[in-house]
Protein backbone atom coordinates (compact mmCIF):
# COMPACT_ATOMS: atom_id res chain seq x y z
CA UNK A 1 0.00 0.00 0.00
CA UNK A 2 1.38 3.43 -0.97
CA UNK A 3 1.83 6.34 1.43
CA UNK A 4 -0.86 8.35 -0.36
CA UNK A 5 -3.36 5.50 -0.01
CA UNK A 6 -2.57 5.19 3.71
CA UNK A 7 -3.01 8.93 4.24
CA UNK A 8 -6.33 8.79 2.38
CA UNK A 9 -7.55 5.92 4.56
CA UNK A 10 -6.53 7.81 7.73
CA UNK A 11 -8.38 10.91 6.52
CA UNK A 12 -11.51 8.83 5.96
CA UNK A 13 -11.28 7.06 9.33
CA UNK A 14 -10.78 10.23 11.41
CA UNK A 15 -14.15 11.88 10.54
CA UNK A 16 -15.92 8.55 11.02
CA UNK A 17 -14.32 8.18 14.46
CA UNK A 18 -15.26 11.75 15.38
CA UNK A 19 -18.87 11.24 14.33
CA UNK A 20 -18.90 7.92 16.17
CA UNK A 21 -17.67 9.51 19.39
CA UNK A 22 -20.24 12.31 19.13
CA UNK A 23 -23.07 9.89 18.35
CA UNK A 24 -21.97 7.54 21.14
CA UNK A 25 -21.96 10.37 23.69
CA UNK A 26 -25.35 11.51 22.43
CA UNK A 27 -26.90 8.04 22.73
CA UNK A 28 -25.57 7.56 26.26
CA UNK A 29 -26.88 10.95 27.32
CA UNK A 30 -30.25 10.31 25.66
CA UNK A 31 -30.48 7.16 27.77
CA UNK A 32 -29.60 9.21 30.85
CA UNK A 33 -32.42 11.66 30.11
CA UNK A 34 -34.92 8.82 29.67
CA UNK A 35 -33.81 7.23 32.95
CA UNK A 36 -34.23 10.58 34.73
CA UNK A 37 -37.77 10.85 33.29
CA UNK A 38 -38.94 7.80 35.23
CA UNK A 39 -40.53 8.12 38.64
CA UNK A 40 -43.31 10.23 40.05
CA UNK A 41 -44.46 13.60 38.78
CA UNK A 42 -44.13 16.41 41.27
CA UNK A 43 -46.37 19.36 42.13
CA UNK A 44 -45.50 21.74 39.26
CA UNK A 45 -45.92 19.02 36.64
CA UNK A 46 -49.25 17.94 38.13
CA UNK A 47 -50.33 21.59 38.39
CA UNK A 48 -49.83 21.98 34.64
CA UNK A 49 -51.70 18.71 34.10
CA UNK A 50 -54.51 20.10 36.28
CA UNK A 51 -54.78 23.18 34.02
CA UNK A 52 -54.95 20.92 30.96
CA UNK A 53 -57.73 18.77 32.46
CA UNK A 54 -59.73 21.82 33.59
CA UNK A 55 -59.61 23.50 30.17
CA UNK A 56 -62.73 23.16 28.00
CA UNK A 57 -60.81 24.07 24.84
CA UNK A 58 -57.27 24.77 23.69
CA UNK A 59 -58.10 28.50 23.67
CA UNK A 60 -58.92 28.21 27.38
CA UNK A 61 -55.26 27.58 28.08
CA UNK A 62 -54.45 31.10 26.86
CA UNK A 63 -57.46 33.08 28.03
CA UNK A 64 -58.44 31.34 31.28
CA UNK A 65 -55.21 30.04 32.83
CA UNK A 66 -52.82 33.02 32.82
CA UNK A 67 -50.46 31.46 35.31
CA UNK A 68 -46.69 31.15 35.52
CA UNK A 69 -47.03 27.37 35.78
CA UNK A 70 -48.94 27.24 32.49
CA UNK A 71 -46.06 26.69 30.07
CA UNK A 72 -48.28 26.79 27.02
CA UNK A 73 -46.74 24.25 24.63
CA UNK A 74 -46.32 21.72 27.43
CA UNK A 75 -49.86 22.32 28.75
CA UNK A 76 -51.28 22.08 25.23
CA UNK A 77 -49.63 18.68 24.84
CA UNK A 78 -51.11 17.56 28.17
CA UNK A 79 -54.51 18.80 27.00
CA UNK A 80 -54.25 16.81 23.76
CA UNK A 81 -53.16 13.49 25.29
CA UNK A 82 -56.09 13.40 27.74
CA UNK A 83 -56.10 11.36 30.95
CA UNK A 84 -52.73 9.74 31.46
CA UNK A 85 -50.87 8.24 34.41
CA UNK A 86 -47.51 7.25 32.87
CA UNK A 87 -44.87 9.86 33.74
CA UNK A 88 -42.64 8.92 30.79
CA UNK A 89 -45.41 9.83 28.30
CA UNK A 90 -46.38 12.99 30.14
CA UNK A 91 -42.72 14.05 29.99
CA UNK A 92 -42.25 13.05 26.34
CA UNK A 93 -41.96 16.63 24.89
CA UNK A 94 -39.18 17.45 27.37
CA UNK A 95 -37.35 14.19 26.57
CA UNK A 96 -37.54 14.78 22.82
CA UNK A 97 -36.47 18.40 23.32
CA UNK A 98 -33.44 17.25 25.30
CA UNK A 99 -32.36 14.73 22.66
CA UNK A 100 -33.04 17.27 19.90
CA UNK A 101 -30.96 19.85 21.76
CA UNK A 102 -27.97 17.49 21.73
CA UNK A 103 -28.35 17.05 17.96
CA UNK A 104 -28.64 20.80 17.34
CA UNK A 105 -25.69 21.49 19.61
CA UNK A 106 -23.41 18.92 17.98
CA UNK A 107 -24.25 20.12 14.49
CA UNK A 108 -23.82 23.82 15.27
CA UNK A 109 -20.54 23.42 17.18
CA UNK A 110 -19.09 21.14 14.51
CA UNK A 111 -19.97 23.52 11.68
CA UNK A 112 -18.59 26.62 13.38
CA UNK A 113 -15.60 25.30 15.31
CA UNK A 114 -14.84 21.63 14.73
CA UNK A 115 -15.47 18.04 15.88
CA UNK A 116 -13.63 18.40 19.19
CA UNK A 117 -15.83 21.31 20.22
CA UNK A 118 -18.91 19.33 19.17
CA UNK A 119 -17.97 16.33 21.32
CA UNK A 120 -17.09 18.45 24.35
CA UNK A 121 -20.28 20.54 23.99
CA UNK A 122 -22.46 17.43 23.92
CA UNK A 123 -20.59 15.98 26.90
CA UNK A 124 -20.91 19.14 29.01
CA UNK A 125 -24.59 19.69 28.21
CA UNK A 126 -25.55 16.05 28.55
CA UNK A 127 -23.90 15.59 31.95
CA UNK A 128 -25.20 18.84 33.43
CA UNK A 129 -27.51 18.02 36.34
CA UNK A 130 -29.75 21.09 35.83
CA UNK A 131 -30.23 20.29 32.13
CA UNK A 132 -30.81 16.56 32.69
CA UNK A 133 -33.37 17.55 35.33
CA UNK A 134 -35.35 19.87 33.05
CA UNK A 135 -34.92 17.70 29.94
CA UNK A 136 -36.82 15.03 31.89
CA UNK A 137 -39.55 17.16 33.46
CA UNK A 138 -43.02 17.92 32.06
CA UNK A 139 -42.61 21.67 31.88
CA UNK A 140 -41.63 24.24 29.27
CA UNK A 141 -37.92 24.61 29.99
CA UNK A 142 -36.73 21.71 27.81
CA UNK A 143 -38.65 22.80 24.69
CA UNK A 144 -37.56 26.42 25.25
CA UNK A 145 -33.92 25.30 25.27
CA UNK A 146 -34.38 23.28 22.08
CA UNK A 147 -35.95 26.21 20.22
CA UNK A 148 -33.25 28.55 21.57
CA UNK A 149 -30.49 26.34 20.15
CA UNK A 150 -32.43 25.98 16.91
CA UNK A 151 -32.87 29.76 16.48
CA UNK A 152 -29.21 30.32 17.38
CA UNK A 153 -27.90 27.76 14.87
CA UNK A 154 -30.18 28.86 12.04
CA UNK A 155 -29.49 32.58 12.48
CA UNK A 156 -25.72 32.11 12.43
CA UNK A 157 -25.93 30.23 9.13
CA UNK A 158 -28.43 32.65 7.62
CA UNK A 159 -26.39 35.74 8.42
CA UNK A 160 -23.59 34.37 6.24
CA UNK A 161 -25.66 32.54 3.61
CA UNK A 162 -29.33 33.61 3.58
CA UNK A 163 -31.92 30.98 2.68
CA UNK A 164 -35.70 31.45 2.79
CA UNK A 165 -36.38 28.08 4.39
CA UNK A 166 -33.96 28.90 7.22
CA UNK A 167 -35.71 32.26 7.69
CA UNK A 168 -39.03 30.45 8.20
CA UNK A 169 -37.37 28.05 10.65
CA UNK A 170 -35.99 31.02 12.60
CA UNK A 171 -39.43 32.62 12.81
CA UNK A 172 -40.96 29.36 13.99
CA UNK A 173 -38.24 28.68 16.55
CA UNK A 174 -38.46 32.21 17.95
CA UNK A 175 -42.25 32.01 18.24
CA UNK A 176 -42.46 28.50 19.66
CA UNK A 177 -39.61 29.18 22.07
CA UNK A 178 -41.52 32.06 23.63
CA UNK A 179 -44.67 29.93 23.85
CA UNK A 180 -42.64 27.19 25.53
CA UNK A 181 -41.44 29.58 28.24
CA UNK A 182 -41.23 33.35 28.51
CA UNK A 183 -37.55 33.22 29.62
CA UNK A 184 -36.78 32.50 25.95
CA UNK A 185 -36.91 36.30 25.56
CA UNK A 186 -33.36 36.51 26.98
CA UNK A 187 -32.05 34.47 24.05
CA UNK A 188 -34.11 36.46 21.55
CA UNK A 189 -32.64 39.73 22.81
CA UNK A 190 -29.08 38.41 22.48
CA UNK A 191 -29.76 37.11 18.95
CA UNK A 192 -31.08 40.52 17.90
CA UNK A 193 -27.98 42.20 19.31
CA UNK A 194 -25.71 39.76 17.47
CA UNK A 195 -27.56 40.44 14.22
CA UNK A 196 -27.27 44.21 14.65
CA UNK A 197 -23.55 43.87 15.31
CA UNK A 198 -23.25 41.80 12.13
CA UNK A 199 -24.86 44.64 10.14
CA UNK A 200 -22.31 47.10 11.49
CA UNK A 201 -19.14 45.05 11.14
CA UNK A 202 -19.60 42.74 8.11
CA UNK A 203 -18.31 43.58 4.63
CA UNK A 204 -20.54 44.38 1.69
CA UNK A 205 -23.63 46.56 1.15
CA UNK A 206 -25.02 47.43 4.55
CA UNK A 207 -28.53 48.08 3.19
CA UNK A 208 -28.93 44.40 2.25
CA UNK A 209 -27.80 43.33 5.71
CA UNK A 210 -30.15 45.83 7.34
CA UNK A 211 -33.07 44.56 5.29
CA UNK A 212 -32.21 40.96 6.18
CA UNK A 213 -32.03 41.86 9.87
CA UNK A 214 -35.45 43.54 9.80
CA UNK A 215 -36.99 40.59 7.95
CA UNK A 216 -35.52 38.16 10.47
CA UNK A 217 -36.16 40.02 13.70
CA UNK A 218 -39.29 42.14 13.25
CA UNK A 219 -41.90 39.31 13.09
CA UNK A 220 -40.63 37.59 16.28
CA UNK A 221 -40.44 40.94 18.09
CA UNK A 222 -44.01 41.84 17.06
CA UNK A 223 -45.22 38.43 18.23
CA UNK A 224 -43.36 38.85 21.53
CA UNK A 225 -45.08 42.20 22.12
CA UNK A 226 -48.50 40.73 21.36
CA UNK A 227 -47.83 37.72 23.60
CA UNK A 228 -46.82 40.02 26.43
CA UNK A 229 -50.07 41.99 26.15
CA UNK A 230 -52.21 38.88 25.75
CA UNK A 231 -50.72 36.59 28.39
CA UNK A 232 -47.59 37.62 30.30
CA UNK A 233 -48.75 41.05 31.49
CA UNK A 234 -51.65 39.59 33.50
CA UNK A 235 -49.92 36.34 34.49
CA UNK A 236 -50.47 35.14 38.07
CA UNK A 237 -47.46 33.92 40.06
CA UNK A 238 -47.90 30.62 41.87
CA UNK A 239 -45.49 31.54 44.63
CA UNK A 240 -43.01 29.50 46.60
CA UNK A 241 -39.96 30.07 48.80
CA UNK A 242 -38.40 33.54 48.51
CA UNK A 243 -34.64 33.75 47.88
CA UNK A 244 -32.35 36.77 47.48
CA UNK A 245 -30.88 37.58 44.08
CA UNK A 246 -27.33 36.90 45.23
CA UNK A 247 -28.27 33.47 46.57
CA UNK A 248 -29.99 32.57 43.29
CA UNK A 249 -27.02 33.76 41.19
CA UNK A 250 -24.57 31.79 43.32
CA UNK A 251 -26.79 28.71 43.15
CA UNK A 252 -27.14 28.93 39.36
CA UNK A 253 -23.35 29.24 38.96
CA UNK A 254 -22.72 26.32 41.32
CA UNK A 255 -25.15 24.06 39.51
CA UNK A 256 -23.73 25.05 36.12
CA UNK A 257 -20.22 23.98 37.13
CA UNK A 258 -21.09 21.10 39.44
CA UNK A 259 -19.81 22.92 42.54
CA UNK A 260 -21.31 22.42 46.01
CA UNK A 261 -24.25 24.71 46.71
CA UNK A 262 -22.64 26.55 49.62
CA UNK A 263 -20.31 29.42 50.39
CA UNK A 264 -17.62 30.04 49.14
CA UNK A 265 -18.20 27.69 46.19
CA UNK A 266 -20.97 29.87 44.77
CA UNK A 267 -18.64 32.87 44.64
CA UNK A 268 -15.86 30.76 43.08
CA UNK A 269 -18.31 29.46 40.48
CA UNK A 270 -19.37 33.01 39.55
CA UNK A 271 -15.72 34.03 39.17
CA UNK A 272 -14.99 30.97 37.01
CA UNK A 273 -17.97 31.69 34.76
CA UNK A 274 -16.93 35.33 34.34
CA UNK A 275 -13.43 34.16 33.41
CA UNK A 276 -14.81 31.79 30.76
CA UNK A 277 -17.13 34.46 29.32
CA UNK A 278 -14.36 37.07 29.19
CA UNK A 279 -11.74 34.70 27.78
CA UNK A 280 -14.07 33.15 25.21
CA UNK A 281 -15.40 36.53 24.11
CA UNK A 282 -11.91 37.97 23.61
CA UNK A 283 -10.86 34.91 21.60
CA UNK A 284 -13.94 35.11 19.36
CA UNK A 285 -13.42 38.85 18.87
CA UNK A 286 -9.85 38.28 17.76
CA UNK A 287 -11.07 35.69 15.29
CA UNK A 288 -13.62 38.25 14.01
CA UNK A 289 -16.40 35.79 14.77
CA UNK A 290 -19.82 37.53 14.95
CA UNK A 291 -20.74 35.37 17.93
CA UNK A 292 -18.35 37.32 20.14
CA UNK A 293 -21.13 39.68 21.20
CA UNK A 294 -23.79 37.00 21.56
CA UNK A 295 -22.27 35.12 24.50
CA UNK A 296 -21.74 38.05 26.89
CA UNK A 297 -25.16 39.35 25.87
CA UNK A 298 -27.03 36.11 26.58
CA UNK A 299 -25.00 35.05 29.64
CA UNK A 300 -24.51 38.40 31.39
CA UNK A 301 -26.42 41.34 29.91
CA UNK A 302 -29.82 39.68 29.35
CA UNK A 303 -30.11 38.17 32.86
CA UNK A 304 -28.94 41.45 34.42
CA UNK A 305 -31.56 43.41 32.48
CA UNK A 306 -34.27 40.95 33.56
CA UNK A 307 -33.32 41.40 37.21
CA UNK A 308 -33.16 45.18 36.93
CA UNK A 309 -36.37 45.59 34.93
CA UNK A 310 -38.59 42.98 36.58
CA UNK A 311 -37.27 42.92 40.16
CA UNK A 312 -39.16 39.65 40.71
CA UNK A 313 -40.32 38.68 44.19
CA UNK A 314 -40.01 35.00 43.35
CA UNK A 315 -36.70 34.19 41.71
CA UNK A 316 -35.27 30.72 41.05
CA UNK A 317 -32.20 29.55 39.17
CA UNK A 318 -34.42 27.65 36.70
CA UNK A 319 -35.51 31.00 35.25
CA UNK A 320 -32.03 31.16 33.70
CA UNK A 321 -31.85 27.52 32.60
CA UNK A 322 -32.51 28.45 28.96
CA UNK A 323 -29.08 30.13 28.78
CA UNK A 324 -27.13 27.26 30.39
CA UNK A 325 -26.40 25.43 27.10
CA UNK A 326 -24.80 28.56 25.66
CA UNK A 327 -22.40 28.71 28.58
CA UNK A 328 -21.43 25.09 27.93
CA UNK A 329 -20.92 25.85 24.23
CA UNK A 330 -18.60 28.72 25.08
CA UNK A 331 -16.86 26.60 27.72
CA UNK A 332 -16.28 23.82 25.18
CA UNK A 333 -14.85 26.32 22.70
CA UNK A 334 -12.57 27.81 25.37
CA UNK A 335 -11.40 24.43 26.68
CA UNK A 336 -10.52 23.17 23.21
CA UNK A 337 -8.63 26.36 22.35
CA UNK A 338 -6.70 26.19 25.62
CA UNK A 339 -5.94 22.50 25.19
CA UNK A 340 -4.39 23.09 21.76
CA UNK A 341 -2.34 26.04 22.98
CA UNK A 342 -1.09 24.82 26.37
CA UNK A 343 2.00 22.63 27.01
CA UNK A 344 1.41 19.04 28.12
CA UNK A 345 1.53 19.51 31.93
CA UNK A 346 -1.16 22.19 31.74
CA UNK A 347 -3.25 19.99 29.46
CA UNK A 348 -3.34 17.41 32.23
CA UNK A 349 -4.49 20.05 34.72
CA UNK A 350 -7.18 21.15 32.28
CA UNK A 351 -8.38 17.56 31.91
CA UNK A 352 -8.38 17.15 35.69
CA UNK A 353 -10.53 20.28 36.09
CA UNK A 354 -13.07 18.89 33.60
CA UNK A 355 -13.16 15.57 35.48
CA UNK A 356 -13.82 17.39 38.76
CA UNK A 357 -16.67 19.27 37.12
CA UNK A 358 -18.18 16.07 35.67
CA UNK A 359 -17.83 14.36 39.06
CA UNK A 360 -19.73 17.18 40.74
CA UNK A 361 -22.55 16.86 38.21
CA UNK A 362 -22.61 13.07 38.60
CA UNK A 363 -22.98 13.41 42.38
CA UNK A 364 -26.32 15.16 41.78
CA UNK A 365 -27.49 13.10 38.81
CA UNK A 366 -27.15 9.80 40.71
CA UNK A 367 -29.74 10.72 43.39
CA UNK A 368 -32.04 11.98 40.63
CA UNK A 369 -31.93 8.56 38.97
CA UNK A 370 -32.42 6.73 42.28
CA UNK A 371 -34.89 8.95 44.17
CA UNK A 372 -36.44 11.06 41.43
CA UNK A 373 -38.73 13.93 42.38
CA UNK A 374 -40.35 12.20 45.34
CA UNK A 375 -41.99 8.96 46.44
CA UNK A 376 -45.67 9.95 46.34
CA UNK A 377 -46.90 6.68 44.83
CA UNK A 378 -44.94 4.65 47.37
CA UNK A 379 -46.39 6.77 50.19
CA UNK A 380 -49.97 6.07 49.14
CA UNK A 381 -49.21 2.39 48.67
CA UNK A 382 -47.83 2.32 52.22
CA UNK A 383 -50.98 4.01 53.49
CA UNK A 384 -53.26 1.51 51.77
CA UNK A 385 -51.26 -1.46 53.01
CA UNK A 386 -50.99 -0.31 56.65
CA UNK A 387 -54.41 1.21 57.28
CA UNK A 388 -56.75 -1.23 59.08
CA UNK A 389 -59.88 0.81 58.27
CA UNK A 390 -61.51 0.86 54.80
CA UNK A 391 -61.45 4.67 54.92
CA UNK A 392 -58.09 6.41 55.36
CA UNK A 393 -58.34 9.78 57.13
CA UNK A 394 -55.36 11.92 56.19
CA UNK A 395 -54.13 15.43 57.02
CA UNK A 396 -50.96 17.37 56.17
CA UNK A 397 -48.96 20.52 56.82
CA UNK A 398 -49.96 22.05 53.43
CA UNK A 399 -53.50 21.62 52.16
CA UNK A 400 -53.00 22.90 48.60
CA UNK A 401 -49.82 21.01 47.76
CA UNK A 402 -50.99 17.74 49.28
CA UNK A 403 -54.50 17.76 47.81
CA UNK A 404 -53.19 18.44 44.29
CA UNK A 405 -50.90 15.42 44.56
CA UNK A 406 -53.63 13.25 46.06
CA UNK A 407 -56.16 14.19 43.38
CA UNK A 408 -53.72 12.98 40.76
CA UNK A 409 -52.30 9.84 42.40
CA UNK A 410 -55.13 8.43 44.50
CA UNK A 411 -57.31 7.23 41.57
CA UNK A 412 -54.36 5.27 40.15
CA UNK A 413 -52.95 3.93 43.43
CA UNK A 414 -55.81 3.38 45.89
CA UNK A 415 -57.55 0.23 44.66
CA UNK A 416 -59.05 -1.29 47.80
CA UNK A 417 -59.56 1.58 50.24
CA UNK A 418 -60.99 5.09 50.24
CA UNK A 419 -58.80 8.10 50.95
CA UNK A 420 -60.38 11.12 52.61
CA UNK A 421 -58.35 14.27 53.12
CA UNK A 422 -59.18 16.40 56.17
CA UNK A 423 -58.22 20.05 55.81
CA UNK A 424 -56.56 21.93 58.67
CA UNK A 425 -59.71 24.02 59.27
CA UNK A 426 -61.63 20.83 60.09
CA UNK A 427 -59.17 19.19 62.51
CA UNK A 428 -61.10 20.25 65.60
CA UNK A 429 -64.21 18.54 64.27
CA UNK A 430 -62.50 15.44 62.84
CA UNK A 431 -59.00 14.22 63.62
CA UNK A 432 -56.86 12.67 60.85
CA UNK A 433 -55.42 9.24 61.61
CA UNK A 434 -52.42 9.87 59.35
CA UNK A 435 -50.43 13.04 58.76
CA UNK A 436 -47.92 14.12 56.07
CA UNK A 437 -45.25 16.76 56.53
CA UNK A 438 -42.95 17.87 53.72
CA UNK A 439 -39.61 19.62 53.25
CA UNK A 440 -37.49 20.73 50.30
CA UNK A 441 -34.30 20.92 52.36
CA UNK A 442 -32.12 18.10 51.00
CA UNK A 443 -30.67 17.05 54.38
CA UNK A 444 -33.73 17.70 56.52
CA UNK A 445 -34.27 15.29 59.41
CA UNK A 446 -37.87 15.17 60.67
CA UNK A 447 -38.79 14.90 64.36
CA UNK A 448 -39.81 11.48 65.55
CA UNK A 449 -42.97 12.87 67.13
CA UNK A 450 -45.44 15.66 66.35
CA UNK A 451 -48.00 17.21 68.67
CA UNK A 452 -50.84 19.06 66.96
CA UNK A 453 -52.74 21.37 69.30
CA UNK A 454 -56.13 19.92 70.26
CA UNK A 455 -55.66 17.15 67.70
CA UNK A 456 -53.24 14.64 69.15
CA UNK A 457 -49.76 13.17 69.15
CA UNK A 458 -48.29 11.55 66.03
CA UNK A 459 -45.18 9.44 65.55
CA UNK A 460 -43.06 9.06 62.42
CA UNK A 461 -43.59 5.76 60.58
CA UNK A 462 -42.12 6.27 57.09
CA UNK A 463 -40.00 8.64 54.98
CA UNK A 464 -40.20 9.16 51.21
CA UNK A 465 -37.23 11.19 49.96
CA UNK A 466 -36.44 13.10 46.77
CA UNK A 467 -33.23 14.05 44.96
CA UNK A 468 -33.46 17.83 45.24
CA UNK A 469 -34.64 20.94 43.33
CA UNK A 470 -37.91 19.52 41.91
CA UNK A 471 -40.17 17.86 44.47
CA UNK A 472 -39.85 17.36 48.21
CA UNK A 473 -39.48 14.83 51.00
CA UNK A 474 -42.70 13.39 52.40
CA UNK A 475 -42.77 12.22 56.03
CA UNK A 476 -45.67 10.09 57.18
CA UNK A 477 -46.91 10.17 60.78
CA UNK A 478 -49.54 8.05 62.50
CA UNK A 479 -51.77 9.24 65.35
CA UNK A 480 -51.14 7.61 68.68
CA UNK A 481 -54.25 6.31 70.45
Amino acid sequence: MSESTGARDHANVAPALQWGLTAGCGLLIAGLIILAARGDLWLDEIWSYHFARQAESALDLVTRFKHDNNHLLNTLYLYLIGDMSRPILIRLPAILAGIGSLVMLARSARQKWGPAEAIVSVLLVGTSFPLVLYFSEARGYGPAIFFALCAYGVLIRNMESPQKHRLVVYWMASTLGLLAHSTFAMVSAALVLMHINFIITADGPWKDRLQACIVHQLPPLVFAGCWYLLFIRDMAIGGGPIYGQQAVIFRAASYALGFPDSFPFGLLAVMAILAVVCGGTISLYREKNPQWIFFPAVLLAAPALVLLAMRPTYLYFRYFIVIFPFFYVLLAYTLCRCYRALPKPYKLLLGLAVLVMLSGQASRIHPLLVLGRGGYTAALQYLEKNSPQPEIKLGSDHDFRTTLLLQFYAPFVMKHKTLRYIRSADWQREKPDWFFTHSQQPRYRPPLHLRLHNVGRYHLVAQFRYAGISGWHWFLYRRQR
